[in-house]
Formats: structure tokens, C-alpha cells, sequence
């Protein structure tokens, strides 16, 4: 048969059985080989799917013909859904560099990269999980040091140190950061933690949880030099929770540094740093929007400072560290920061100028709402703040501050909020005493009755332009209080507030320079005088004071009104008329017995008010004062 042509041998039987034998040159040999063997799987496969260049280039080696090339697939690379994937996933990622395409993970299938070398790489980073699980190995290392664009989609990221890590030693930067759809947990570092240059880039629709590598997202690191390098960034929908740090360090869900970011429509919620700080939101970042996020269960066990969002940074005058000026904090809903007796708990916390919080809804925040607090000492020229229609509410009031002003800014304006259950309602401090222009207004303060106050006026630094008007004060013990201290406050205007169901409507001295128009009511039963309303004065303080009293008896009868005015100063003693109260227009009264006037009681001044026995008699005074120092 050796000289028989192939074309003359009779046909075979088919299908074959895979028995029969071929001939081949093997080696330089000619031998045979089953036909079971010639049209195997795997010789088939790598006759469809041979090696690629970007294989060769990478000198990666298949272990899977069967799995087409035309898309970075683990398993054809050695991976199977049980054992070590780390040698697949090295292979992969090799081949990616070369060909710059994307890695696929299998629907449903949980990697194991028991085996794993963080890869530092210069080239795109792309894996698409499907909801694939990509495991670390039990020492908890890196996945990827990336310096180029960065694509992650549906993956979970399990029992890493680190899923993205940048460090500035590193060097590089990345442009069109993705991170969609994916989760990061188990994690004993931050999982994604970029320091590096990083623009453009959507941290979207994640899931961070158990996390124990203080935060769950950092973005830039402390230093003014690099600060407009990280910008641009979208940090939207996504859930953070069940975060914490051991050891003297800090928990939060973020840390942002750059300018131009929007952290938008987050949930946060399980917060908690065993012995440092711990927050929600937390920005070194300019020209920023921070809304709509929800940040519950705040906590710090060792009883450190803790707070739902933190807006910090310099001033736009100032380079000394990175600045945080020209942000909006807006509808964010914020509840129980923990350690209210022992720990300073800010809702939303402000530490920067050109800031506005508004439409915000604070509950139960440790013990302050807002606060607003830059205090760098020795810089001047910061301003511009407004908090306005916030909601501020706290279960219990025994040290809540609705918002807390101890600054260095001028220009600041704090109206329509509500604050309910608290201590005190708006508490104004000067950092420094340079400050000028504070507007209170159109607040509603419920305070406790027992010893809360509406408003509070600290006077330890000098602070002018105090404008508190429109407010309303509701079961307080104290309206307005002015504290004691070496400051001095200039060009205080307080104009109409409503303080009829506090107890004390003012407490403390009042400023020597300051307007006061107010408006109150009284009723008497008897024909004693009364102490309707009592005003301490400053030393050395001189005061125009003017009353314009309505009175009428309940049922009708009577009918009186009276206009007075005096002059009442203290110059290192009592406060003293000088000389005697006058009329301003002939007094009205159907009764003798009714009186209305000024008066002095050791440094107080007094407005009295007097009925007749018998008679049930409804008062309202407006009284006027305008203080001048001596």
C-alpha cells in the first residue's frame, strides 16, 4: 500500500471512533498518533484561539485554548472558580498592559488571588466583575498601584489591604478614574486611596463596608502645593458603612482634598474610631458640593471629637495648608453622633469662609448642630458665611447648641433655622476681635425652660456689627444672654425678637453700644408695681431709654397709655436717671391707679408696670434703648 495513491484508497468508516491512527513527523520521527488525540479540545481550541501577540509580549502562556482571546478572561489563563486564581490573574493582568483591554470576570465566580504581588503599573487598569467576587490573599496586600485610567465595574473587592493604591512616592497621576457598581469589603486599609495627581473621575453606585483601615475613600493627601491636582471628582450614591480604625487613629467614610468635587446623595451610617476621631464627610476642598448625603451613627468609643460632615480648609488669602473656601453643604440629613456628655459632636462642622449650609436636618448630633469655627489666630480678612433653613433637633438638651458660632469671619448670617430641644438656640463667640457684621435673624428657638437660652453673646474677644432681629424664643430660661468677659462688643442691634415665653427675656449686661427696640407683654391683677422687664447695665455705658406702654382692662372699663423716656448711665457704680423720667405726650388713663415708667435698681434698669386691684389689665410696652460708651 505504500505506493497507493490517498485518492485511491477506499473510504473509511465514519463517524470516527477515534481509534484510528495518523501519521505524523514528531521530532524529526515519524510516528502515529490516535485520531482522538488530533481533533482534541485543546488542539482545536489553539487552532481557533492560538496565542496573541499581547500574550507573547507578556510571555503568558494559555492554559485554556478554549476560552476565546478576544476578551482577558481568567480562565484561560488557569483560573476555575475554586484554588489559587492569583497565577491567572497575574497572567491576565500582564496581557492587559499590552493590549490596554479590559479584564472579564465570570458572572457569579469568586476569584481567590491566594497568591498576589501588587502590581504598580503605568497602564490602564480595566476589570469588568459582573458581580464576580476577586478575593485577596490572607495577608491582606494591594491589588493595583495605578498611574493611568482606572476602570472598575461590578466587581466585589474582598480581603484586601487596598483595591486602588497611589502614594505620592509613587509618582504618576491618573486621568477618567470609574469606580461603578462595585463593592470594597474586608478591606484593612483604605480601599481606594489616591494620592497621586487625579482628575475627571466617578466614584458611583459602590458599596463600602466592613472596613477597618480608618477610611473607606481618600482623595489627596495634606499639603497646599498639590491641591488643585486632585479635582473634578464625582463621588455620587454610594453606601459606606460599618467603618472603623483601632489603635490611636481616625474612622470616616471620606477624606477629600481638591477643588471642583461633588459628593452627592451618599449613605453613611457606622462610624466608629476606638481612640481618635471619627466622621461622616470630611474636605480640604475648594468650589465643592456636598448634598444630599444621609451620615447616621457617628462614633468615637474613646470619646474624641466626632462629626457628620466637615467642611475644613484655609481661606482663599492664605498658603500655609490646603484651602477650603467656596463650598455648599445642602439637604444633607445627619443623626446620633454618640458620646454627647463627653465628646465635642458637630452635625455639620464649618472651618473655612465663603460657606453656605442650607435646607440641612440635623438630629441628635452630640452637642452642637452647625458650628462654625475657623480660628486660624493671626489672619484677618476672612468672611462670608450663611446657615439658613436648617433643621436642628436633639432628644435630649442638657449641653445642645442648635449652632455655634466661635469664629474669625465677618459677614456671617444665621436665619430662618429651626433649632428645637436645645440648650442654647445660636451661641455667637470671637475667636479673634476683629470680626464685624453677625446677623441672627428670623430664627424660632426652642430652648429648655429650665436654663436654655434663645440666644447667647460671648464678649472674651471684641466683635462689632452684632445684628440679632426677628427671632423667635420659645420656653427658655434665659431670651437673650450677653456674657461676661475682657471684650468688647460695638454696634449691637437687636430689633424685635419675640421673647414673651422666656422666663428672663435678657440676662447679663447689655453692650454699652447697642439698639434695642422690644416689644412685651405684662398683665397685672392688683394694684402693686411690677417689674415688668429688667435690663443689666454695662459700666461706663450711658443709655437712651424710651417707652411707649398700651393698657387695657380685660372685659373693658379702662384704657391708659403712656410715652416716657430717661437718661440712665453707671460710671463705676449703680445705674442712675439722670434726672427724671419725662413724658413724651400727655399721659391717657381712665384709671389714677395705672402707671407705667423707668426705673434704676442697683445696675438694672426697670421698666414697671401698675394696675388696680379688681382688674384684670393686658399690657404691651415697647421699650427703646440706645447705648453709647463712655
Amino acid at each position: 500500500m505504500a505506493n497507493v495513491k490517498i485518492s485511491e484508497l477506499s473510504p473509511a468508516s465514519t463517524p470516527l471512533t477515534g481509534t484510528e491512527v495518523l501519521p505524523i513527523v514528531q521530532a524529526g520521527n515519524t510516528v502515529k498518533v490516535s485520531t482522538a488525540n488530533v481533533m482534541s479540545q485543546p488542539l482545536i481550541g489553539q487552532a481557533l484561539n492560538p496565542r496573541t501577540a499581547a500574550e507573547i509580549a507578556a510571555s503568558v502562556t494559555p492554559t485554556d485554548y478554549a476560552i476565546p482571546a478576544t476578551e482577558i478572561k481568567l480562565e484561560r489563563y488557569g483560573a476555575t472558580g475554586s484554588g489559587d486564581a492569583g497565577a491567572a490573574l497575574t497572567s491576565a493582568t500582564s496581557v492587559q498592559i499590552q493590549n490596554l483591554d479590559k479584564i472579564f470576570l465570570q458572572a457569579g465566580r469568586t476569584y481567590s488571588a491566594l497568591t498576589w504581588s501588587p502590581r504598580t503599573l503605568s497602564t490602564p487598569v480595566r476589570v469588568d466583575g459582573f458581580g464576580a467576587v476577586l478575593q485577596g490573599p490572607v495577608t491582606n496586600t494591594d491589588f493595583v498601584r495605578p498611574a493611568a485610567t482606572v476602570l472598575l465595574n461590578g466587581v466585589t473587592f474582598s480581603r484586601w489591604a487596598s483595591a486602588i493604591e497611589r502614594e505620592v512616592s509613587d509618582g504618576g497621576s491618573i486621568n477618567r478614574f470609574r469606580a461603578f457598581d462595585s463593592r470594597f469589603t474586608e478591606f484593612t486599609s483604605i480601599p481606594i486611596n489616591i494620592e497621586i495627581t487625579l482628575s475627571n473621575y466617578w466614584i458611583e453606585r459602590n458599596i463600602f463596608d466592613t472596613v477597618t483601615g480608618n477610611y473607606a475613600l481618600r482623595v489627596g493627601e495634606n499639603t497646599y502645593a498639590s491641591q488643585d491636582t486632585w479635582k473634578k471628582g464625582h463621588i455620587v450614591g454610594n453606601h459606606f458603612s460599618d467603618i472603623s480604625s483601632t489603635g490611636s487613629t481616625d474612622a470616616g467614610a471620606m477624606t477629600i482634598y481638591g477643588k471642583e468635587n461633588v459628593i452627592l446623595g451618599n449613605n453613611i451610617e457606622n462610624i466608629d474610631s476606638v481612640s481618635g476621631e471619627a466622621w461622616g464627610i470630611y474636605t480640604k476642598s475648594r468650589f465643592t458640593a456636598i448634598a444630599f448625603n444621609t451620615v447616621t451613627d457617628v462614633a468615637s468609643s474613646a470619646g474624641s471629637s466626632v462629626w457628620g460632615i466637615n467642611v475644613k480648609g484655609q481661606i482663599e488669602s492664605q498658603t500655609t495648608s490646603p484651602q477650603g473656601f467656596g463650598n455648599v453643604v445642602i439637604g444633607n440629613f445627619v443623626r446620633t453622633l454618640s458620646g454627647a456628655t463627653t465628646s465635642a459632636g458637630y452635625g455639620i462642622r464649618l472651618q473655612t469662609e465663603s460657606v453656605i449650609a442650607a435646607a440641612n436636618q440635623v438630629r441628635d448630633a452630640g452637642n452642637t448642630g452647625i458650628s462654625l469655627d475657623y480660628s486660624e489666630a493671626g489672619i484677618s480678612g476672612a468672611k462670608g458665611a450663611i446657615l439658613t433653613n436648617n433643621l436642628v433637633k436633639f432628644a435630649t438638651m442638657n449641653i445642645a447648641v442648635g449652632a455655634r458660632l466661635s469664629t474669625s469671619l465677618s459677614d456671617v448670617y444665621v436665619s430662618q433655622n429651626i433649632f428645637e430641644n436645645v440648650l442654647i438656640g445660636v451661641r455667637l463667640d470671637s475667636i479673634i476681635g476683629d470680626e464685624t457684621n453677625w446677623n441672627v435673624s428670623s430664627n424660632t428657638i426652642k430652648a429648655d425652660a429650665a436654663s436654655g437660652s434663645g440666644i447667647v453673646v460671648r464678649r472674651d474677644h471684641s466683635l462689632s456689627g452684632i445684628n440679632i432681629s426677628n427671632n423667635v424664643v420659645k420656653n427658655a430660661s434665659n431670651g437673650i444672654r450677653f456674657e461676661t468677659g475682657a471684650g468688647v462688643l460695638s454696634n449691637v442691634r437687636v430689633y424685635d425678637n419675640d421673647l414673651s415665653s422666656a422666663t428672663t427675656p435678657f440676662s447679663g449686661a447689655i453692650p454699652a453700644d447697642i439698639d434695642i427696640r422690644h416689644t412685651f407683654k405684662y398683665q397685672t391683677t392688683d394694684n402693686t408695681v411690677h417689674n415688668a422687664l429688667v435690663f443689666e447695665l454695662s459700666d461706663l455705658a450711658c443709655y437712651l431709654v424710651e417707652i411707649n406702654v398700651n393698657g387695657a382692662q380685660v372685659g373693658g372699663g379702662n384704657y391708659a397709655n403712656y410715652r416716657r423716656s430717661v437718661q440712665v448711665y453707671r460710671s463705676g457704680g449703680s445705674a442712675t436717671l439722670n434726672g427724671a423720667v419725662q413724658d413724651i405726650t400727655p399721659i391717657v388713663e381712665t384709671d389714677a391707679n395705672w402707671n407705667a415708667t423707668i426705673a434704676v435698681s442697683g445696675n438694672d434698669l426697670v421698666v414697671t408696670i401698675k394696675g388696680n386691684t379688681g382688674q384684670t389689665v393686658n399690657w404691651k410696652t415697647q421699650i427703646n434703648v440706645i447705648g453709647v460708651k463712655m
